[in-house]
C-alpha cells in the first residue's frame, strides 16, 4: 500500500485497523504473560498510536507505538510485528515505551 494509490480516508481506516489488531494481539499477550520475560506492565499494555511515515525519497513504512513496555522489549516487539505481518502482510515497526 502506497500513498500514491490510496486516499487519506483509506489510510485512516488502515491505521485504525492496525491499532485494533495490535490491541487484540496484546490482549493475547496479557493472557499468556509467561511467554515474555521482559519489563512489561501487562495491566495497561496497549497500542497508543499508529502512523504511516513517508520519507523525502518516497520510502514509506508503518510505525506503531505501544505503551507500558520497556523500550528494550525486543521479544514483545518482534512478536507483535510478526503477528501483524501474518494477519495483514504489512510490515509494521514496533516502538515500545513506558
Amino acid at each position: 500500500m502506497t500513498t500514491d494509490t490510496i486516499t487519506i480516508k483509506d489510510i485512516d481506516a488502515k491505521l485504525l485497523e492496525i491499532r485494533d489488531l495490535i490491541d487484540g494481539i496484546l490482549a493475547d499477550v496479557r493472557e499468556n504473560p509467561g511467554d515474555f520475560n521482559e519489563a512489561i506492565n501487562f495491566a495497561d499494555l496497549r497500542c497508543v498510536d499508529v502512523g504511516l511515515c513517508r520519507s523525502l525519497d518516497g520510502h514509506e513504512h508503518w510505525l506503531a507505538h505501544i505503551e507500558e513496555a520497556d523500550p528494550a522489549c525486543p521479544k514483545l516487539a518482534q512478536h507483535v510485528a510478526e503477528a501483524i505481518f501474518a494477519l495483514t502482510g504489512i510490515t509494521v515497526e514496533i516502538d515500545t515505551s513506558w
